[in-house]
């Protein structure tokens, strides 16, 4: 029986868990919540800033020129939205420091939250600035844009540091359950079987954790303030706008991933209706997105 419940990653029990891709539903519930939409958003931001990149290279400055525009702009409304977005973190932390073991994990959790907090805190601040709501002193303004950069890569490592004590107990937890199991008649094996699933859902999530940690690492130590790739080029030389671009890509994907509806959630949300006119209704709203994009890619200016 042991020998079914393998794979180190857990990579098949969460995408099993997860509702069908193919129903236009979960992803409308999807970017209907405000973390969905917000990183679906900073997917195109950091698409846009790939390409604004990739047209500077061949020199067609239309396209560069709309590209910048387009992650300016969803750059600047996302920071908008953040007021008081650091409140989310602060509870978020009174939550889940009852349910940690240990200082370690208390000590990591804080710092993750109260990184995030206070980034959302000097990252409004000086969009405010921007915005000619506020206005502050040069000399104090340049302390405040440099404040986003070290309280974000604090909390990512945090984060990174989270991810890992995660894989490492869900690790653990199965291995101890295995050897449970083999002492156990296999008539009576469902449940620790199930634990196990459960388990290896969880060490998923842990890799997901670490992997947007450092994807996100690369962008915050990227800012204004570290800039670690202009403070030490001879080593960071390789963090580069294409880097960047493809992190931030790929931290709004692990989101998106991550939030994505389970089966449980999107057969909770139809409430006994909404899967009805499933095709007309995928097939109406795919129409209607095509009507939209093809008239944005139409309306692009003319390649240099």
């Amino acid at each position: 029986m042991t020998g079914n419940v393998g794979d180190y990653w857990g990579a098949k029990e969460f995408f099993d868990d997860k509702a069908n891709p193919f129903e236009v539903e979960n992803w409308l519930g999807l970017i209907s919540t405000v973390e969905g939409r917000d990183k679906f958003l900073k997917l195109i931001q950091f698409t846009a800033r790939t390409l604004r990149w990739h047209s500077a290279q061949y020199g067609d400055e239309a396209q560069e020129d709309a590209f910048a525009a387009l992650y300016q702009s969803i750059l600047e409304g996302r920071k908008s939205a953040r007021i008081l977005k650091g409140l989310n973190n602060i509870n978020q932390l009174f939550i889940e420091l009852p349910t940690t073991s240990s200082s370690y994990e208390k000590a990591l959790l804080a710092g993750n939250h109260l990184g995030l907090a206070f980034l959302w805190h000097f990252d409004y601040l000086a969009h405010a600035h921007r915005a000619k709501f506020a206005h502050f002193e040069v000399s104090r303004l340049k302390r405040i844009s440099s404040w986003p950069s070290f309280m974000w890569s604090a909390g990512n490592i945090c984060q990174i540091l989270l991810g890992i004590q995660s894989l490492r107990k869900s690790t653990s937890t199965i291995s101890e359950i295995r050897e449970e199991l083999l002492a156990v008649p296999s008539q009576l094996q469902g449940e620790p079987v199930k634990e196990i699933r459960v388990l290896r859902i969880q060490r998923f999530k842990g890799w997901l954790q670490v992997t947007k940690g450092l994807a996100d690492l690369a962008t915050s130590t990227s800012m204004t303030g570290l800039e670690i790739h202009k403070r030490y080029p001879l080593i960071f030389h390789w963090l580069n706008e294409p880097v960047i671009g493809f992190s931030g890509i790929l931290s709004a994907s692990i989101v998106l991933l991550s939030n994505f509806p389970t089966q449980s959630t999107a057969a909770a949300s139809k409430g006994g209706g909404c899967e009805k006119l499933q095709k007309e209704r995928n097939t109406a709203l795919a129409i209607f997105a095509y009507m939209q994009l093809s008239t944005l890619f139409k309306a692009r200016p003319a390649r240099a």
